[in-house]
């Protein structure tokens, strides 16, 4: 079975197991784009996901999970049933790993939640939507690179607030593509080409309305 079957298979089982509101993005890139998680789904959690099939190479498994642990709640591992002795030895403890058997997806073990450093949680948002959120608050937003931005806003907001809005930032910015997603899966369509996203800039400005209760100078 090879990677896009498989791929199937597991967007059927979460859209079974995860929460009513989730969001699924397929492929999802981390770490300034260097690592791609095959899925990702947002709800309560920010869960990313590798698949390795019978045709794949666990040559990089290492460190692809490596690079998603700091922007992961809950990792998982999804292979084919050939690989899952190397992956029990490769993952650790805490990484979930989900088996292909022919045609069954099995739960191997599910992943231990992880808590994610502000610092990561900042490099999910684009520079646009911080431009829009920072505006105005931050001096000379408009002007500064990304990285700054991404400082000042772990330097304004409180963990548990900026844990929140990061997921509600990135479930507001892929909503109309999980929505084409799912509607793949359940019609057994081709996965939709993935089209230009655009800033929602309407939800960033509610959150900026909100800034000045939390920031912390």
């Amino acid at each position: 079975m090879y990677e896009k079957e498989i791929k199937y298979k597991d967007f059927k089982h979460l859209l079974d197991t995860e929460e009513e509101n989730s969001v699924f993005i397929n492929e999802f890139g981390v770490n300034w784009a260097s690592a791609r998680a095959d899925i990702a789904v947002i709800n309560g959690f920010i869960h990313l996901i590798e698949i390795k099939s019978s045709h794949d190479s666990l040559g990089r498994l290492e460190q692809q999970i490596k690079l998603f642990l700091p922007y992961a709640e809950k990792t998982t591992v999804v292979v084919a049933d050939k690989h899952y002795k190397k992956v029990v030895r490769k993952a650790p403890f805490f990484v979930g790993i989900y088996v292909m058997n022919g045609n069954d997806l099995e739960v191997d073990r599910e992943p231990i939640v992880r808590q994610i450093s502000p610092q990561a949680l900042a490099e999910l948002w684009w520079s646009k939507e911080l431009k829009i959120l920072l505006g105005g608050v931050v001096k000379g937003a408009n002007r500064l690179c990304v990285e700054a931005l991404r400082r000042h806003l772990v330097r304004l907001l409180p963990y548990d607030v900026l844990l929140e809005w990061t997921k509600e930032n990135l479930k507001h910015r892929y909503y109309e593509r999980s929505k084409k997603i799912v509607d793949a899966v359940i019609n057994n369509k081709p996965f939709p080409y993935r089209k230009l996203i655009h800033v929602n800039k309407d939800f960033i400005v509610r959150l900026k309305q909100q800034l000045s209760h939390y920031w912390n100078i």
